[in-house]
């Protein structure tokens, strides 16, 4: 009936969520931002952006069907998560779960929360405290994807982190220090997706990554260096999203083939931003799209079809703002309407019946949520309500995501202004007393040597303290630079920028 994870019954019950099948030991990712997977107990854990309440939501329900009530556990830095935004979670294979916060890495095993962060003192301690990525491979190695930090591969036995960060001096480290996604293939390869870096290919055994890049003169090379999405087919093929589109890698002339966005033709990708790639039962891929909603790419055609706004039940709910529920594909009137093409799709994945929800934020719909069946089904009260409410969750997410990152856009706006006030106040003013030593050291040098080479000097002095003072500035827009620094230069710097503080 079913395996230690539950993982047979749940299959039986339902083929997927936003076309997602549920797998034991994987998060299953909904529009990016909303974050599930399924603990032993059979509970969902759902990371969303800081909200009011700044928790942690996890849904339960009775061992029926569907159960008559829906409780969410919020579990919140009160009981000892280290921050409210949670960007990424995973089940390992010994059953912990990991969660990826704004503000480090942690823990949890069912009773309590044992938390990992960065530590400047600490060169083996967690990298950054922004994990975006969470990633176990077949061996049952821990790979954590930092902001600012870079790759770490987590050591169990000892609690160390293993850093795998970008040198400028080394073509065969990490391309950034910006990891947005990590997925091991079937050889055992890891392949990096980072913001600026490119994709790179991680051999464990030499502990070496091969960065592909965009380059202008090669037509072939990858589309973007900002690799959002990596995922590899079972035919062993790797698929690339970038924020300039899907890229198919070739790996024996490693070059990439290109999928892009091309307004005037309306079968090619709905939107160059590719956010999700998944494998559905048939081999068709589908493409999560910033924007331009779902695609599908049929890979022996390699025809896109693509779902407009509107368009099919999932369009019409997204319209309206609506429930759709489908209890039998075959015998649903609306289902003969639907162009061919789409409906294709719905019986290749094998669904008999559906449930489509509104993803509402304020007025505007962000996105449907969607939940399948593989046989015919009559969807009861207990199971709406379930599924509305976890809807209703993942909006919620949504507009805390949206006001948190609108809320960092204003922090750096006023950090950028903070720094043009500085470098005004402080650089403008050596810089104008250095000119007018400059134009008055002509006519005193002709007239008194020994004065003039004071002027000189004093010069040279307010030069050095400018130079000094800017770069102080710049460390503050890149403080991961201080730790690139040597201690004795970091404090001759500090000495030289000093003196213009001093009034």
């Amino acid at each position: 009936m079913t395996n230690s994870w539950g993982e047979q019954v749940l299959r039986e019950k339902i083929l997927g969520l936003g076309y997602r099948a549920v797998r034991p030991h994987s998060g299953v990712t909904f529009v990016t931002l909303i974050v599930v997977a399924l603990l032993l107990s059979g509970a969902f854990w759902m990371g969303s952006a800081v909200s009011a309440e700044g928790a942690l939501p996890v849904a339960s329900w009775g061992t029926g069907v569907a159960g008559d009530g829906v409780e969410f556990e919020r579990v919140s830095p009160e009981q000892g998560l280290s921050q409210s935004s949670v960007h990424c979670i995973l089940q390992d294979q010994q059953g912990f779960m990991w969660f990826g916060t704004s503000d480090g890495l942690n823990k949890y095993d069912g009773y309590s929360f044992t938390v990992y962060k960065y530590d400047p003192e600490d060169r083996y301690s967690l990298s950054d405290n922004m994990v975006r990525a969470i990633y176990e491979d077949r061996e049952g190695v821990l790979w954590v994807g930092t902001r600012d930090g870079g790759l770490d591969r987590f050591e169990r036995e000892t609690g160390r982190f293993i850093r795998y960060q970008y040198n400028a001096n080394e073509p065969t480290t990490l391309g950034s220090n910006y990891v947005f996604s990590i997925h091991e293939d079937h050889w055992g390869t890891l392949w990096i997706g980072t913001n600026g870096g490119g994709l790179n290919r991680f051999d464990p055994e030499t502990e070496r990554f091969t960065r592909h890049q965009h380059r202008i003169s090669d037509a072939a090379s990858l589309t973007s260096d900002r690799v959002l999405s990596v995922y590899e087919d079972r035919a062993g093929v790797l698929w690339v999203g970038t924020n300039n589109g899907l890229d198919r890698f070739d790996r024996e002339t490693e070059t990439f083939v290109h999928f892009q966005n091309d307004p005037d033709d309306p079968h090619s990708l709905s939107s160059k931003i590719v956010l999700a790639i998944y494998e559905g039962r048939a081999g068709e891929l589908w493409i999560g799209t910033g924007g331009g909603g779902l695609n599908r790419l049929d890979r022996e055609t390699m025809a896109l079809l693509t779902f407009a706004r509107g368009e099919g039940v999932a369009g019409q709910v997204m319209v309206a703002g609506e429930a759709a529920i489908v209890e039998d594909v075959l015998a649903d009137p609306h289902q003969k309407r639907e162009r061919p093409g789409a409906h294709q799709v719905v019986l290749a994945e094998g669904i008999c019946s559906f449930m489509h929800l509104p993803i509402k934020v304020d007025d505007d719909v962000f996105g449907v949520f969607n939940v399948n069946f593989v046989t015919p089904h009559a969807f009861g009260a207990g199971e709406i309500r379930l599924f509305t409410a976890l809807a209703q969750r993942a909006a919620l997410a949504i507009q805390n995501a949206q006001v948190y990152e609108r809320a960092q856009e204003l922090a750096v706006m006023e950090e950028r202004n903070r720094l043009a006030r500085d470098l005004h106040d402080a650089v403008t003013q050596t810089l104008f007393s250095a000119s007018l030593i400059a134009q008055a050291l002509p006519v005193i040098w002709d007239n008194d040597r020994e004065e003039g080479h004071q002027l000189l000097t004093e010069m040279q002095r307010l030069s050095r303290g400018a130079l000094a003072e800017m770069r102080t500035l710049l460390l503050e827009l890149r403080p991961t630079a201080l730790e690139e620094m040597r201690r004795q230069c970091l404090v001759e710097h500090c000495l030289l920028a000093f003196p213009n503080h001093v009034v």
